[in-house]
């Protein structure tokens, strides 16, 4: 099982928010699952094995970020 990084995500208010946070996470290579959590405002990102150097905590925050959202590591 490879890698699993949290993050505390903030101005998320609906599903629709939480299918933005997801998809944008998703598209990251390397992602391979995605749990984003409204009533916690938590995302949790799993990585591929052996894939983690391809998906960096730095890129989940930037993908994020460009989503419309805050975020920071947990």
């Amino acid at each position: 099982m490879g890698e699993t990084i949290s993050f505390e995500v903030s101005g998320m208010t609906c599903q629709n928010c939480v299918r933005h946070v997801g998809t944008a996470l998703r598209k990251i290579p390397g992602v391979r699952d995605v749990e984003v959590n409204l009533d916690q405002g938590t995302a949790r990102v799993m990585l591929a094995e052996g894939k983690a150097g391809e998906a960096t905590a730095g890129a989940m925050l930037a993908a994020i970020q460009d989503a419309g959202y805050e975020a920071k590591v947990l």
